[in-house]
């Protein structure tokens, strides 16, 4: 893009159009990042990124969402709003992978879909939902209202019956956890410094 405008301008225009243009995208980006899902392939104990319609093949139940972007103020209405749509998705996905043959037969399996999840939500009302673990690797900067969305996201998913933990890699984000009050709040033994490590403890099966 910088080549076809310094082509089409002069040298002086097609720079300065060219920076204009690289701004732009570029905080397109941090307002709309992207996220996805992680799956442990326990076969070879790595981890992958996984399509959302790949879901109902993820053994194990434990969901691993990762967003990467700055968790910064332009970016933490995404990020809520993307953990608790990971979080329905998964769960979409669980029911809808036990789906009889009879009812996929039926003219209705958009609402057989729905009752389940609703079903599935209303069984564990009582009792924990998804094992949700959120991976802060994709996040090369946290500012503060970062930190106090992480925070309080963590916490309402936690209040929802909605077990989560955290992977912080970066030591600036540990060092933010402990000057802060955010170990006030969420429990120590939530946050760890490897993926596998927070994964393996959560997992029922694999």
């Amino acid at each position: 893009m910088s080549m076809l405008l310094t082509v089409c301008f002069d040298m002086g225009e097609g720079l300065l159009f060219a920076t204009g243009f690289a701004a732009l995208t570029t905080i397109l980006r941090m307002q709309r990042p992207k996220w996805h899902f992680i799956a442990h392939d326990c076969d070879s104990g790595t981890f992958k990124e996984t399509k959302k319609k790949n879901l109902e093949l993820v053994a194990g139940n434990v969901c691993i969402f990762r967003m990467d972007a700055p968790l910064i103020f332009t970016s933490i209405d995404r990020f809520t709003t993307a953990v608790w749509q990971s979080v329905k998705t998964w769960e979409r996905s669980k029911a809808e992978s036990f789906v009889t043959m009879e009812q996929m037969d039926t003219l209705f399996v958009n609402d057989i879909f729905e009752k389940k999840a609703r079903a599935a939500h209303m069984e564990t009302a009582r009792e924990d939902r998804c094992r949700l673990v959120i991976d802060c690797s994709g996040f090369p900067y946290v500012d503060y209202l970062g930190l106090t969305t992480l925070k309080t996201t963590v916490m309402d998913l936690i209040a929802a019956n909605v077990q989560t933990y955290l992977v912080v890699q970066r030591g600036e984000l540990r060092k933010l956890f402990e000057i802060t009050d955010f170990y006030d709040a969420i429990e120590r033994e939530r946050v760890f410094e490897k993926l596998e490590d927070a994964v393996m403890p959560t997992e029922n099966r694999c």
